[in-house]
């Protein structure tokens, strides 16, 4: 950007750190829901992946607002040039946790659909995340157990 500074070097350099995100995510994804105990490193593991889904999905808005101007709305007046990250990573993480103040509303359909998909997968990614953790801490602890409380087979 210090280079050649333009907008192709501004998308290049959105869409390489949306990239590199990604791959963090699902790095650490696979090390959160895979085998072994629950750890107290898992549980930050799990918390570290959906800060990095909102950061991903704050990419994606400010992308949004980047190639349609007035994709979003802060409360009665439209979006102006002044946005910046922090306000998109306020929004992302006021809908992946689903609290929804809508003090920042989506106006644009494709700024909508990222909005929906996001609340969607705040949902399922809490939800499967309990699921897995309670499964795999119940598993270590039937490993652990004396021989006559495990279930059979």
């Amino acid at each position: 950007m210090l280079l050649w500074p333009s907008d192709t070097a501004a998308l290049l350099n959105e869409g390489a750190a949306q990239l590199f995100v990604l791959a963090f995510c699902g790095v650490l994804l696979s090390r959160v829901m895979g085998p072994g105990r629950v750890t107290p490193n898992r549980i930050v593991g799990a918390v570290v992946v959906f800060l990095l889904f909102a950061i991903q999905f704050a990419f994606l808005f400010a992308l949004v607002e980047r190639l349609s101007s007035g994709a979003f709305v802060m409360g009665q007046e439209p979006s102006a040039s002044s946005w910046t990250g922090w306000r998109f990573f306020y929004l992302s993480m006021i809908t992946l946790s689903s609290l929804g103040l809508s003090d920042i509303t989506p106006v644009h359909p494709v700024a909508r659909s990222l909005v929906m998909l996001e609340a969607l997968l705040g949902q399922m990614y809490t939800t499967v995340l309990l699921a897995r953790l309670v499964s795999l801490e119940v598993a270590h602890r039937m490993g652990n157990a004396p021989a006559e409380m495990q279930l059979d087979d």
